[in-house]
């Protein structure tokens, strides 16, 4: 059993449930938790649209095996995040929503990579590579071409468990 611990929720999509169900089995009455999870946005534009587009292209050139995605639709709103914390009492609370700007391709694959595991599951084990590359790529020229803005939401969480 622990007292405290970190968890980045974006990093277990789809099963973000399970994992802070599982932290809260191990984790000591009163034991605090540190959490960050992807968020809705208030103040800037989410990147589900153009995504949403981009994978449909995707999905038109490989063969799906699952239902149609993106990293948006797993974003934390409050009664989510509520929900997912009603064995917590929220210590604090923090939101951040920042634009971002890359200056090559790398950084913007990079910054990306945990959305990619939501396209990744989307497609045949011989698929999925080129799939996920794709999708990239795609979204790169949306960015370069100022069709895609790219920015983050994030919530941060300083909970406790209930006693």
């Amino acid at each position: 059993m622990f007292s405290f611990c970190a968890a980045c929720l974006y990093w277990f999509i789809p099963k973000e449930k399970k994992v802070l169900d599982k932290i809260l089995k191990y984790l000591k009455p009163n034991g605090h938790l540190f959490l960050s999870c992807a968020f809705d946005f208030n103040f800037f534009y989410g990147e589900k649209d153009v995504q949403g587009k981009v994978l449909e292209a995707v999905r038109n050139k490989y063969s799906p095996v699952s239902s149609s995605v993106v990293f948006d639709d797993y974003r934390f709103d409050n009664k989510k995040i509520k929900d997912f914390t009603k064995d917590f009492k929220i210590l604090k609370s923090y939101r951040i929503e920042e634009a971002i700007d890359f200056s090559n391709y790398d950084d913007f694959r990079d910054w990306h990579l945990g959305s990619g595991s939501v396209i990744y599951q989307q497609f045949s084990k011989s698929d999925q590579e080129n799939a996920v590359n794709d999708f990239y790529q795609l979204l790169y020229d949306k960015y370069l071409s100022n069709e895609h803005k790219v920015s983050y939401s994030t919530g941060l969480f300083l909970l406790q468990k209930r006693g």
